[in-house]
């Protein structure tokens, strides 16, 4: 994503919403249904490469952390 897209979604953030949802809908409906593999499918299309082992592990953790969150507090 150019410099300047990402300086557009950070000061306005209805626009940076949009993304990361439209983001998230594409990954779900383009990817297999492990975590895994949808953490790649998303890294690849915003940075146009795998993620190494560090990040996948990295946002895996986080992954968890949030859906651990939502089952607690569904309306979070």
């Amino acid at each position: 994503m150019p410099a300047r897209t990402l300086s557009l979604v950070g000061m306005r953030p209805s626009i940076g919403s949009a993304f990361t949802q439209a983001l998230a809908a594409r990954t779900y409906r383009e990817s297999k249904r492990t975590v895994a593999d949808r953490i790649g499918h998303a890294f690849r299309l915003c940075l146009a490469r795998p993620p190494s082992a560090a990040e996948r592990e990295r946002l895996t953790a986080y992954y968890q952390e949030q859906l651990g969150i939502l089952q607690k507090e569904p309306t979070a």
